[in-house]
């Protein structure tokens, strides 16, 4: 990892529980067996593991990345709802909000620029989180998707090779190959002739 960009690394091995179930009875014995006697060796570690298709994973990617790169890894909590208990079935307790106000006031400066009031809507931060979460998840599989789409248009953008007296153009070359990466003169396919032989 250098200093200027954020990097994903390779640095663990995980083997999930149900995982290991699915091991054929032959390989338990030698393999999974012995990893277990490892762990006596080994310094305990408590880790959150967020697999690749989880909503969750590329949001809490991206605040690993914002917490190395120095900034803030979560939003500033302007104000905080306390919800009052409930007394009985029928009866709950106050409500109230506990703002904090130097947060409030910087908001208000940088949003208020006139006479009129400025609204800003509270939400719950667990739903947030969790739509946050889909929405960038969505987006890489549409990314996915994308990419995918691209390259099944290069497939189709190259010439059928089985078309009689077809040779790649130095165009064709130059468009998926870079501007005369090799002479286009050694670069096609010619048309043979068909083999003689003899019937036994």
């Amino acid at each position: 990892m250098n200093d200027s960009t954020f990097q994903r690394e390779d640095r663990y091995i995980v083997i999930k529980r149900n995982d290991l179930k699915k091991v054929p009875v032959s390989y338990r014995s030698s393999l999974v067996e012995p990893m277990f006697s490892l762990l006596s060796h080994l310094p305990r570690r408590e880790c959150l593991v967020i697999e690749s298709d989880w909503p969750e994973y590329e949001r809490y990617w991206q605040m690993i990345e914002r917490r190395v790169a120095g900034q803030a890894s979560e939003p500033e909590t302007l104000a905080t709802l306390v919800l009052g208990g409930a007394f009985d079935a029928t009866e709950l307790g106050d409500n109230d909000i506990q703002v904090d106000q130097k947060l409030v006031e910087a908001l208000q400066q940088r949003l208020v620029s006139g006479m009129d009031d400025v609204h800003i809507e509270l939400v719950d931060r667990a739903v947030l989180d969790r739509v946050t979460a889909e929405r960038d998840a969505l987006q890489l599989r549409l990314n996915a998707a994308d990419q995918r789409i691209d390259e099944l248009t290069m497939v189709r953008a190259l010439p059928d090779p089985k078309a009689p007296d077809h040779a790649f153009t130095e165009q064709f070359i130059e468009d998926h190959l870079g501007k005369n990466p090799l002479d286009p003169k050694i670069i096609g396919i010619v048309p043979l002739p068909p083999m003689e032989y003899d019937e036994p």
